[in-house]
This record gives C-alpha cells, structure tokens and sequence, in this order.
C-alpha cells in the first residue's frame, strides 16, 4: 500500500484552509459579522486619524499610502502575537515595547519619507 504524497504545507495552513472552506459554504455567522463591522469601525478610524495629517505626508498617494502601511504595521503585530514560534518571528530579537517604537519608525518613515 503506498501513501498518497502530500504537498508541503506551512504550520497552521489546514486550519486556515477549513475556516475559509466553512466561511464559503455557510456564510458568515452574526458574531463573525459583528466582528467584523466593529474591525471595520477601528481600521476607519486609524485611517481617519492618520488622514488628519495629509499635509505633512509626503508620499505622493497619502490615502494609498496610509492604507499600506496600516496593512504592514498590522500584519507585523498579528504576526508578533499569532506566530511567535515562526521563524521570522523567533530571530527578530526585539522587546514589545521596542517593536512598538521601530513600527512608528517604520510607518513615520514611509508616510513622510
């Protein structure tokens, strides 16, 4: 009897994979909707916020540019606090509170560079 090869996956891909099969066949529930009207409401307003600044932002597209880097500072805490134990995450040597001050770094940067 020989096994079926099974392709590489990364860690957390088949958890991944059936949420989003469970979301396509069954739609969103109420609270996964309520989540997300209330995500929606916090990522306006972080994006409203940063607005308030569009003279100083220099970049040539202020509202593209502050969507993408909303985009990046969040996916870097998401990464931080859902996958510590991912490569990428375990070799950056870095306390919360530094991260914190380098993603303002980083996002100041890119807004005003």
């Amino acid at each position: 009897h020989v096994e079926p090869q099974r392709t590489f996956q990364p860690p957390g891909q088949d958890h991944v994979s059936c949420f989003q099969h469970h979301q396509a066949a069954h739609g969103e529930s109420w609270r996964e909707k309520r989540f997300a009207a209330r995500r929606r409401k916090q990522y306006a307003f972080l994006l409203d916020s940063l607005l308030r600044f569009r003279s100083k932002i220099t970049h040539a597209d202020p509202l593209r540019a502050v969507e993408l880097g909303l985009y990046f500072v969040v996916v870097a805490c998401r990464n931080r606090l859902l996958y510590p134990l991912a490569p990428q995450t375990r070799t950056l040597k870095i306390s919360k509170q530094e991260l914190k001050l380098e993603l303002v770094r980083l996002l100041t940067g890119y807004l005003c560079h």
